[in-house]
Parts: C-alpha cells; structure tokens; sequence
C-alpha cells in the first residue's frame, strides 16, 4: 500500500471512529463491514467498579453500506436541535 492510499485510509478510519462514538460505539475492526464495540459505563458500587461484559456489533460490507448514509444523516439532524 503506498502512502497516499495509507493517508486515504487513515482519512477514512478517522471519520467512522468519530461517527461511531456519536452513537456510543467503538471501532474495532473495519472491511469488509465494521465490527463495533459498544461502550458501556462501569457498574459502580460504592468504591468498587465493576466492567461490565464486552459486546460488539458486526455490520458485513452491505449493511454497512446501508447503515452508514442513515447515521451520518442522523447525526447531522441532532446537531440541528
């Protein structure tokens, strides 16, 4: 991979990692699809945290293909009100 494809994924890899955590989501993995990790508070009692169990969620190439116009159009929507 040469450095312009290198910078163009960077470039890519940067925009679903700020459009995921819109939505409380982690990048994990990316093509084809987008493996996601969904971020979740530890459980807190008293002095004691507790981690709550890992969950992903895993969109192949067509759902993401989907999925991401919808979010992106979601999101723009929420910073109008």
């Amino acid at each position: 991979m040469n450095t312009k494809e290198t910078r163009a994924l960077n470039k890519r890899m940067k925009f679903l990692r700020e459009l995921l955590l819109e939505f409380g989501l982690r990048l994990h993995g990316y093509d084809p699809g987008v493996k996601a990790l969904i971020i979740e508070e530890p459980i807190t009692l008293g002095d004691f945290k507790i981690p709550r169990r890992q969950r992903f969620v895993d969109f192949d190439r067509q759902e993401w293909d989907f999925l991401e116009p919808l979010l992106i159009e979601l999101r723009d929507q929420r910073k109008l009100y």
